[in-house]
């Protein structure tokens, strides 16, 4: 067996230790004893490669789980459960952007102190009015602190604990203590997110201004509810988040830029993956961001030193790294999941369908049988999960998808070039604002025009069963297929 293959598998063995564990709680003893029986497999079996690779495995699997216990046990022993339902004197620090929506305004605090009892926790704010708070301000706060509710048809609480919030709090009153706390370098492209917010609301109009803002700057709060909807029946809520795609066309463009700038392809690399990480920072580190951009990284790094990875490889080491650093994303965050499934999706997928598709002369000559083949193999993946969640499934996605991603790149190009220009001289915003408004205006038409349509959504329940029992026959088919015919990973073909 392969370095390669090992690998996979120790971090299969890795994501599924943290998996069981987020839905059982395995004792610590059984934990150590796991290690320790691996260890002594080890040192018995030095010259049997196969049991030498499964008690790697073993070891692997009882980190997962190890690891999740501890970051569960931390948050659950957290010393502000003590509060809730109590008023408080907190002081604390703004550790993110403040949203401002709806006369409301809400942000993250870290706390330093509790009825000055040294405590640390995170808690979310909601604050009323549009109050002037900033990243990295300081603050003291009296109110009633309270635990995250659990809604019949969402678990609001676990949504916030994995992000490692514990605690809200309604209309408190606040005093700002002083300024100017947080990562000085966050604090500055905070500010430059902000000037470029402001470059788009003074040019574009509505609902252009926020499909851009979203896709280049990660900043989705001013999307209403209506449009969301309508993103929601056609398919392409995805569009509005930063995701694989938005960062695969970002570093398209970014190393195409530095390549013209009259760099060899092995030189962009470094500056390209600056300025990617750079955006990830400013769209507010969102986790399919981070996925998406370990990604990139790899691929660029894997191509610099001529040892491309495989994409499966490439995918479970970036799922590996972001769980390992917050375990609870596998089973509380639902955008986490289903970016894994989508990417797992196209990886297994997309080349039995472009397969399919390449001998249909109709998809050949508009050239649209890759772009069919993607879309239908990342909804196969992450239409149970879909479903199981939100109770409906769009019918419409695979036209307005065929419509509306082509244009993506073009959107993201002139929106960046719009964004830069009108950064360097405001005056010239305007004119350089025009091709993307464009290109906005037809997709807004489009989602408008489809959304419109009875036949566009359709409602369905089912039970964790049923999707058990989908990704399992999904499985079994993919390795069957697997055995004819090795898949292999997704290549756009030069035209």
């Amino acid at each position: 067996m392969t370095k390669s293959n090992i690998l996979f598998l120790a971090l299969i063995s890795f994501i599924s230790g943290i998996f069981l564990s987020s839905f059982f709680k395995i004792q610590n003893l059984i934990i150590y004893e796991l290690l320790t029986l691996a260890v002594f497999y080890i040192l018995i079996s030095l010259k049997e490669k196969s049991v030498i690779i499964f008690a790697v495995c073993m070891i692997f699997f009882g980190l997962g789980a190890m690891r999740f216990q501890k970051a569960d046990f931390v948050l659950e022993n957290n010393p502000i459960k003590n509060y809730y339902s109590k008023e408080a004197t907190i002081v604390a620090n703004i550790i993110d952007e403040p949203i401002s929506k709806n006369g409301r305004t809400t942000f993250t605090v870290k706390t330093e102190s509790v009825n000055k009892e040294k405590l640390e926790s995170k808690i979310l704010i909601t604050a009323l009015g549009y109050q002037k708070y900033s990243y990295g301000d300081r603050l003291k706060i009296d109110a009633k602190i309270y635990e995250p509710p659990v809604f019949s048809d969402f678990n609001y609480k676990n949504y916030l604990k994995k992000s490692g919030i514990l605690a809200v709090i309604y209309w408190p009153k606040i005093k700002i203590i002083s300024k100017n706390n947080g990562n000085l370098l966050y604090s500055k492209i905070l500010s430059l997110k902000q000037s470029l917010r402001e470059i788009i609301k003074e040019n574009l109009s509505p609902p252009s201004s926020w499909f851009l803002a979203a896709m280049t700057l990660g900043d989705k709060k001013d999307i209403s509810s209506q449009w969301k909807e309508k993103l929601n029946k056609v398919g392409l809520r995805h569009i509005t988040c930063i995701s694989g795609m938005h960062i695969v066309i970002l570093s398209g463009i970014l190393v195409w830029v530095f390549i013209m700038l009259g760099f060899y392809r092995g030189q962009a690399f470094y500056p390209a993956i600056c300025l990617l990480w750079l955006f990830i920072l400013m769209t507010g580190l969102q986790p399919s961001a981070i996925r998406a951009g370990i990604m990139a990284s790899l691929f660029f790094f894997s191509q610099k030193i001529g040892r491309q990875k495989s994409a499966s490889r490439a995918i479970l080491l970036a799922a590996s790294i972001m769980l390992a650093v917050n375990p609870l994303l596998l089973r509380f965050d639902i955008g986490f999941e289903l970016s894994f499934l989508a990417t797992l999706g196209i990886i297994y997928l997309m080349p039995l369908f472009n397969k399919m598709f390449s001998k249909v002369a109709l998809l050949q000559s508009f050239r649209i049988d890759q772009l069919l083949s993607i879309t239908i193999a990342a909804q196969i993946f992450t239409l149970p999960i879909l479903i199981y969640n939100f109770g409906y499934f769009s019918l419409i996605s695979p036209l307005s998808n065929l419509l509306i991603v082509p244009a993506l790149p073009y959107i993201m190009a002139s929106g960046f070039l719009f964004l830069f220009g009108g950064f360097v001289w405001h005056p010239i915003a305007w004119i350089l604002s025009m091709p993307t408004a464009f290109l906005l205006g037809f997709l807004s038409r489009t989602v408008n025009f489809l959304s419109k349509a009875q036949f566009a959504t359709i409602t369905l329940r089912i039970s964790w069963a049923w999707l058990l029992f989908f990704y399992i026959l999904l499985g079994s088919l993919l390795f069957y297929i697997s055995k004819k015919e090795r898949p292999k990973f997704l290549t756009f073909r030069s035209r």
